[in-house]
């Protein structure tokens, strides 16, 4: 039971920070690009996510690419120092 407590804290965490990506009004990142982003900033690689959101590793290395260009940063790490701030206060 504890565990079954602690997945719903932990999806809920995850959907409260996708929702403060989404609603960043510089950025306007969509819900799947916050999605690849905060599992890319907690260390998840590109076939990992792909397997979590049920997509194939292309689309997420586009969704990235995408959220990349928004923030106009060269590279993800860039993109990861910026916005965990925004998810993590």
């Amino acid at each position: 039971m504890d565990s079954l407590i602690n997945g719903r804290a932990l999806v809920t965490d995850f959907n409260q920070k996708c929702l403060q990506l989404m609603n960043h009004t510089h950025y306007k990142f969509t819900r799947r690009e916050s999605e690849v982003l905060i599992l890319s900033c907690y260390g998840f690689d590109i076939e990992a996510i792909a397997s979590l959101l049920h997509r194939s590793p292309k689309t997420i290395l586009k969704h990235r690419e995408n959220a990349r260009r928004k923030t106009q940063l060269r590279t993800l790490m860039m993109v990861a120092t910026h916005i965990w701030p925004l998810i993590n206060h």
